[in-house]
Order: C-alpha cells, then sequence, then structure tokens
C-alpha cells in the first residue's frame, strides 16, 4: 500500500520545480508488530534481486504485488524507540535520548521449579 506520498510540479515559467517522493507501507513482520503495535505496519524494505526487480520498467501489476509481499529479514533490522513528542514543534528533540536503540522485552521464562 501507498502510504503516503508527496508531489510538486513544475510550473511552465520552471519557477517552481517537481519532487516526488512516496512511502510504500507493508504489512508488519514481527518485530515491527512490535514496534508499531497500533498501526501494524512498517516501510517495504527491498534488498538485492528484490531491489533489482522494482526498478523494471515494465514491471506487471501482478509482479509488484508480489515484491510487496517481500518480508526484509528481521534479523538484518535494528529498531530505534523515538520519545514521544518527537514531531512537535512544542517537544526540544535536539538531545540526547530522543533516538534510543529499541531492546526487545525479554519473554519471562519459567523453569520446572517454578511449576507447581
Amino acid at each position: 500500500m501507498v502510504h503516503s506520498c508527496c508531489q510538486f510540479w513544475c510550473t511552465p515559467n520552471f519557477h517552481f520545480w517537481c519532487i516526488v517522493s512516496y512511502r510504500l507501507q507493508t504489512d508488519a513482520s514481527a518485530l515491527m508488530a512490535e514496534v508499531h503495535n497500533d498501526a501494524q505496519r512498517q516501510p517495504l524494505i527491498l534488498d538485492g534481486d528484490a531491489a533489482t526487480a522494482w526498478l523494471i520498467p515494465d514491471l506487471t501489476q501482478t509482479e509488484m504485488t508480489d515484491l510487496m509481499k517481500y518480508k526484509y529479514p528481521d534479523e538484518k533490522l535494528t529498531t530505534y524507540r523515538v520519545m514521544d513528542g518527537i514531531y512537535s514543534a512544542k517537544v526540544e528533540t535536539n538531545k540526547p535520548g530522543a533516538i534510543m536503540p529499541y531492546e526487545r522485552p525479554k519473554p519471562d521464562l519459567l523453569t520446572l521449579f517454578d511449576l507447581e
């Protein structure tokens, strides 16, 4: 799915140039479901052959749909926790701690001695 886009076009007298930007998102992987737990989505990340295939000019709708199902391996991702209010102009974000590595919660492990 296309989550957001930004388009500007050039005027005939070239006073305003075209900028086009799209952010493609797909269903969240297990890791990203923890991070984006409200929205259950993540950016579409393509690498290697998948990235090369995406750039084929005559890609069919079916091929695009198949590529959007590609799941980048969670093991290759590094996640970060962004402080609350990061997008607010009222919050000072230019400080240490605005973005910190995200550590996955450790599951509560039971041993055989914990069971009764």
